[in-house]
């Protein structure tokens, strides 16, 4: 890859200002389209998000993430959520039934009010004990015991 193309990548995801997009589209190696897919790293939350956004294809800027206020991404077999912080004013979040272990890039949704974090694959919660008392959180284990993930 061309040393500009890598420096323009870096910048572009690094959030100079720039409105982000994503493309579900065309996979060419523009500065662009490289953004375009790094911004949400699993395919399932993609999913969810365009269903969400009722925007199979196509680009999707900044503006389409920011008025997400309730996504249900539930049984979507999503592994990873890196990149769900450009949905920053999600209320409701529902992750249900997938396959996550980590919860840390849920600690950037500061308008978060309720999530479903049942039957995945999650060790540690700590990430998200700053949300302890103005999130109401669902989880069940794999054994069926329910409760709040942070008492």
């Amino acid at each position: 890859m061309v040393p500009w193309l890598l420096l323009a990548a870096a910048a572009l995801g690094s959030g100079c200002g720039m409105s982000g997009t994503l493309d579900s589209g065309d996979e060419s190696d523009t500065p662009d389209s490289i953004f375009q897919r790094s911004l949400l790293a699993d395919p399932g939350l993609e999913s969810a998000m365009r269903t969400a956004l009722n925007q199979p294809q196509g680009l999707l800027d900044t503006a389409a993430f920011l008025s997400l206020r309730e996504l249900d991404a539930a049984g979507l077999g999503i592994r990873n959520l890196q990149g769900i912080g450009i949905a920053a004013n999600l209320r409701r979040l529902v992750l249900d039934y997938n396959q996550l272990s980590d919860l840390a890039p849920l600690a950037s949704l500061a308008q978060l009010r309720y999530l479903e974090l049942s039957q995945n694959r999650i060790r540690d919660i700590l990430s998200l004990a700053h949300l302890a008392g103005r999130v109401a959180m669902k989880r069940h284990d794999a054994t069926g015991a329910s409760g709040d993930p942070t008492s």
